[in-house]
């Protein structure tokens, strides 16, 4: 038997606004930010996250920095939002040894893969400081994956 595939909603507000919306829809994972405190979106908050929650969504956490700067994206950019995100994650009650991803939004070039590679390590460290755990170390097939897609904006620019 073939079950119907699972669809999520990204959202950069609170989705709480569209909770009449999700309950007949077949959505079963809403993403929300963790964002830094001065961003202009609003992050996810524990009320927010106990009304998902409460009809049974799932939700997918990405912490995402509020600056296109590729200045930004190195090692102690990682280390700093990951601490942020720890700390974001904890005051909402995500469950412990759940997942948070981290968002790098910006047009990045060759040039640019080493920094926002430093920018994954220091996420790493700030993560295991936090006492958060962290498996990831990037892998080949990670860094080809991030020069994959450079490559795949690159055509972008032509």
């Amino acid at each position: 038997a073939n079950s119907p595939a699972s669809s999520m909603l990204i959202t950069a507000t609170d989705a709480s606004d569209v909770l009449n919306e999700l309950r007949g829809a077949r959505i079963e994972f809403v993403g929300r930010y963790y964002r830094d405190p001065d961003s202009m979106w609003p992050s996810l908050s524990r009320a927010e996250a106990l009304r998902l929650s409460g009809l049974g969504l799932k939700i997918v956490a990405v912490y995402e920095y509020r600056t296109p700067d590729p200045t930004h994206f190195n090692y102690q950019g990682g280390y700093d939002d990951a601490v942020t995100a720890y700390r974001a994650a904890r005051g909402v009650g995500q469950p412990a040894g759940s997942a948070i991803y981290f968002a790098v939004d910006f047009h990045a070039h060759d040039a640019d893969l080493p920094a926002v590679l430093d920018y994954f390590r220091g996420i790493h460290a700030g993560l295991a400081a936090s006492g958060g755990g962290t498996e990831w170390e990037p892998s080949a097939d990670q860094i080809q994956e991030a020069e994959l897609t450079k490559g795949w904006a690159d055509t972008m620019d032509k």
